[in-house]
């Protein structure tokens, strides 16, 4: 029993530790239209997504992921700070 205990802590303490944020946002231009197909990237990762139709996506990334990369076809790429924020909204 006290083997099971301490199994159970450690697979609680572990999976604490490596806790995921999700991440739902917007990509839209200077005009304020969205930017379907825009690629959200984690920084250092291979880990990403693209924008749909509306310029939204949704990632789940790391909790050690501090930057996006976000970049689309005719416009400049930008990396932007996660800095724990569950909506991201990029322009």
């Amino acid at each position: 029993m006290r083997y099971v205990c301490i199994v159970l802590f450690l697979v609680l303490t572990i999976t604490t530790g490596t806790a995921q944020t999700i991440i739902k946002g917007n990509v839209k231009d200077a005009q304020g239209n969205p930017i379907p197909l825009a690629n959200i990237k984690v920084l250092n990762s291979d880990l990403g997504t693209a924008t749909n139709k509306d310029g939204l996506f949704i990632l789940e990334p790391p909790a050690s992921a501090k930057t996006l990369i976000v970049s689309a076809i005719g416009y400049a790429t930008q990396n932007v700070a996660i800095d724990n924020q569950s909506a991201i909204n990029i322009t």
